[in-house]
C-alpha cells in the first residue's frame, strides 16, 4: 500500500514536471488540448496499456500487478521527461 501511494506521488510530481515544460512550446502545441488535460490523458492510457500488459488474464495478476503498473508508468513519464529536455536544449 505504501508502495503504491509512493508511485501515484512520484507519477503526480512527473505530470507537474511535464506540465511545466510544455510552457516552453506553443499554445495548443498538444493536440489542442490544454497541457493538464493531454498529460492526464496520456498517462491514464499509460496505465491502462501497462496493467493489461502485466495481467493478460484479468484478476490472475495478484496486488503486485499494482505496484508494477505504477513503476512502469513512472519509467515511462522519466523517459518522457527527458526527451522534452532534450527537445528543448536543441532548439536553443
Amino acid at each position: 500500500m505504501v508502495m503504491n501511494q509512493g508511485n501515484s506521488d512520484m507519477v503526480d510530481f512527473y505530470e507537474e514536471v511535464l506540465i511545466e515544460l510544455s510552457t516552453f512550446y506553443p499554445k495548443g502545441h498538444f493536440n489542442n488540448l490544454t497541457p493538464k488535460n493531454y498529460f492526464s490523458e496520456l498517462i491514464s492510457s499509460k496505465y491502462l496499456w501497462h496493467r493489461l500488459v502485466l495481467e493478460p488474464r484479468l484478476g490472475t495478476g495478484g496486488t503486485i500487478v499494482s505496484t508494477m503498473t505504477g513503476g512502469n508508468v513512472m519509467t515511462d513519464l522519466k523517459e518522457m521527461i527527458i526527451d522534452m529536455v532534450n527537445a528543448l536544449l536543441l532548439a536553443l
